[in-house]
């Protein structure tokens, strides 16, 4: 028999696991919990029961930035501006090349 994907959904309607399964062996959640069969769902996602679907809140998908991600983006960001100033000559109005 071949198993499907199902998502465990609490009584939030947060998905809190995915599991394969027949869908016909002896198994059931756990109390308070419902099973829905799905290609798409995972952990942390929101079954919305109005729209039939599944939502992924924006906590998940762009986690916390920490102050060391931001200090490393800030020092990409630094070196990037330093390399594209050292690239930029400009002309002044004697002919001359400048850097910017």
């Amino acid at each position: 028999m071949m198993s499907s994907r199902y998502a465990v959904i609490d009584q939030n309607n947060v998905v809190t696991n995915v599991i394969m399964w027949d869908g016909v062996t002896q198994w059931q959640p756990p109390a308070g919990y419902v099973v829905k069969e799905t290609q798409e769902a995972a952990m942390g996602d929101i079954w919305m029961e109005n729209l039939q679907d599944y939502v992924r809140p924006l906590s998940i998908m762009k986690p916390p930035e920490d102050d060391t991600s931001k200090a490393e983006r800030e020092a990409a960001y630094n070196e990037a501006k330093a390399r594209l100033a050292a690239s930029i000559l400009s002309v002044n109005l004697q002919g001359a090349l400048e850097s910017f």
